[in-house]
């Protein structure tokens, strides 16, 4: 399998943009969401759908919009079928009470990481509701997305884990 250089550049600069250790105040967060109480949020508030087996749930990040913290939930599920199961994938943004705000369907780009009010993903993702096309979404009041762009893989901005993270 042959990875093209434009994904493999991609994945270097972020990789390295993880290990950098400059002081971000905005990836201060409150820790990472328990998965067992993320995954009874989306159950007991109906962003799961009925008939799709849970293959994945994880807490990304949170987006930072005035006093409030957006949990950014990165989900995979699994629709039965007789011929064989297929992926849907989505990314959710959550209120601070953990109802759904807003969902972006995704097929292979992945949340990664958030800075402020931003939204990095790994390629550009487009979508009917979603403003534009690009890898980094900014979201604003209520968590609703207001803008997205490109953004070359060396202008990513840098990325440092919480402080609590063990790397």
């Amino acid at each position: 399998m042959r990875i093209p250089l434009a994904t493999a550049a991609l994945s270097f600069v972020l990789l390295t943009a993880c290990a950098r250790t400059e002081a971000d105040p905005s990836a201060a967060s409150a820790k990472p969401l328990d998965r067992t109480a993320l995954y009874d949020a989306l159950r007991t508030r109906g962003a799961l759908e009925s008939g799709r087996l849970l293959s994945h749930v994880s807490h990304t990040c949170s987006l930072h919009i005035g006093d409030a913290s957006y949990p950014v939930v990165d989900l995979r599920e699994l629709v039965p079928s007789e011929t064989s199961p297929r992926g849907v994938n989505a990314i959710l943004i959550l209120s601070p009470a953990l109802d759904l705000v807003f969902r972006i369907d995704y097929a292979d780009e992945r949340p990664l990481f958030c800075r402020g009010g931003k939204l990095y993903v790994q390629g550009d993702i487009s979508g009917s509701d979603l403003p534009g096309e690009g890898n980094e979404i900014t979201f604003g009041e209520g968590g609703l997305p207001v803008s997205q762009r490109h953004v070359e893989a060396a202008e990513v901005p840098a990325f440092k884990l919480p402080s609590d993270t063990v790397q």
